[in-house]
C-alpha cells in the first residue's frame, strides 16, 4: 500500500481533469472496490455525471 505522503504527492501531482472525485473515498488503498464499494461506485457515477456535463464523455449503446 502506497503511505499516506506518496499518495498525497501524487495526487496534487495530476492535473485537476485527472484528479476526478475519487479523493472522497477515505482511507482506501489498492483495493477501493473491497474496502469502500458503495463510496467507490458513488465517486465513479458523480465523475461520469460531471465529465458528461462538460461534454467530455458521452454513454452509448
Amino acid at each position: 500500500m502506497t503511505p499516506p505522503e506518496q499518495s498525497r504527492a501524487a495526487y496534487q501531482a495530476l492535473v485537476p481533469k485527472a484528479r476526478s472525485k475519487f479523493v472522497s473515498v477515505p482511507n482506501c488503498g489498492h483495493a477501493l472496490h473491497r474496502q469502500a464499494p458503495d463510496a467507490l461506485a458513488a465517486t465513479i457515477a458523480l465523475t461520469i455525471k460531471d465529465a458528461m456535463q462538460e461534454g467530455v464523455a458521452e454513454l452509448h449503446d
